[in-house]
């Protein structure tokens, strides 16, 4: 039987209403959905030794300056136990881009911030939405396309879920940073 989804979406003064299908057994099939808290696929992955909680974030293609990219999040649970979470909006996530170097981290904290932001000039609603990502499990989902307005070279992407984690006991913990994701990489000029 075919799942079917009902969501709505507020844009500009008018609502606009898609419906989603997916077939038998999709859990068990890799995805790249939108990164909607509410509707996201699951995956079944190989437990795993080491962290737990892993969250990955990279481009679908390569970064090209002036191009649009496509940010694609992975959140994996190696444990034997379902993970709960608590989104603080209907943005799943954020990636920011510093400029690149030994001056990246010093950029993180010291500096007049990113150079690329995704979420900037978005706007998100407020709801709290709960989530669990079952045991031995991935979520995979893409951000909607934005343009990389940024210099070529090396930058620093830091990438965050945008949500906290259910502690075992039920107890959510407001202050805890959220779970974020550093790697370097290169942005070439559009030819």
């Amino acid at each position: 039987m075919v799942e079917r989804a009902l969501a709505a979406a507020i844009v500009g003064a008018a609502i606009a209403f898609v419906i989603g299908t997916s077939s038998p057994g999709a859990a068990g099939v890799a995805t790249k959905e939108p990164c909607d808290p509410e509707l996201l696929g699951v995956t079944a992955v190989s437990p795993q030794r080491g962290r737990a909680l892993k969250v990955s974030v990279g481009p679908t293609t390569g970064l090209v300056s002036g191009r649009p990219v496509e940010w694609e999040f992975t959140v994996t649970n190696h444990t034997s136990r379902p993970v709960g979470f608590i989104f603080h909006s209907p943005m799943f996530g954020d990636v920011y881009l510093h400029a690149g170097g030994r001056q990246a981290a010093l950029d993180l904290f010291l500096r007049d911030g990113p150079v690329y932001r995704w979420s900037e000039n978005r706007g998100f609603a407020q709801p709290f939405i709960r989530a669990a990502l079952p045991a031995h499990s991935a979520w995979r989902c893409s951000l909607p396309p934005s343009t990389l307005d940024v210099a070529q070279g090396r930058h620093l992407l830091v990438g965050y879920l945008n949500a906290t984690r259910i502690e075992r006991d039920g107890s959510v913990r407001w202050w805890a940073r959220p779970i974020r994701f550093r790697r370097y990489v290169d942005v070439s000029q559009a030819p």
